[in-house]
């Protein structure tokens, strides 16, 4: 319908403007033709979609993925994607850059996600579980970063008297949405 393709162009030319000083991006789009495509496809599901790739134009990496619109984030993907991003931060930990990595996490997992609901290839009770996948994972690895950053300054923490002592264990406990995987 041309008042849908009309709405589509009017997203398209707000995000190319969002973006418009940053070269890197625009040569993204020009040398990947199925990531021109997949945005077009995005902008057809509305507002939502385009908006977060304008607030973060590194969202556009997400675009090249083969199966961005194809198959749904699967844990055990998201998994391995936070773990590739971690990788390089564990030999000299710099609590900035673990923070700033689990962002960029975050906001890439969250699209994927978005995609696949909006997209119809994620079904609605899945993407509840999905989000919950998301910040358990996000609360693992900075649970265990910030185990890795403070043991080695002040030891790591014990408990127990005589005989019976040892480490402690520490956990995060969920409720609420995030202990019924509704997050």
């Amino acid at each position: 319908a041309p008042g849908e393709d009309v709405a589509v162009l009017r997203r398209l030319l707000g995000l190319l403007e969002s973006i418009r000083a940053r070269s890197a991006y625009f040569s993204l789009l020009v040398q990947h033709t199925r990531a021109r495509r997949r945005l077009v496809e995005l902008a057809r599901h509305g507002d939502f979609l385009t908006a977060q790739i304008a607030a973060h134009p590194l969202l556009l990496d997400e675009l090249i993925d083969e199966s961005l619109l194809e198959r749904p984030p699967e844990r055990c993907t998201l998994a391995a994607d936070l773990e590739q991003r971690m990788a390089g931060l564990r030999a000299e930990p710099d609590e900035e850059r673990v923070v700033e990595q689990l962002r960029h996490f975050q906001r890439a997992a969250l699209f994927r996600i978005a995609v696949a609901d909006l997209s119809g290839c994620l079904p609605v009770m899945q993407v509840s579980d999905r989000l919950t996948d998301v910040a358990e994972l996000i609360l693992e690895q900075a649970m265990e970063s910030t185990w890795r950053q403070l043991t080695p300054t002040l030891g790591v923490p014990m408990c127990g008297e005589g005989a019976t002592r040892r480490p402690v264990r520490i956990c995060a406990v969920g409720y609420g949405k995030l202990g019924g995987m509704e997050l």
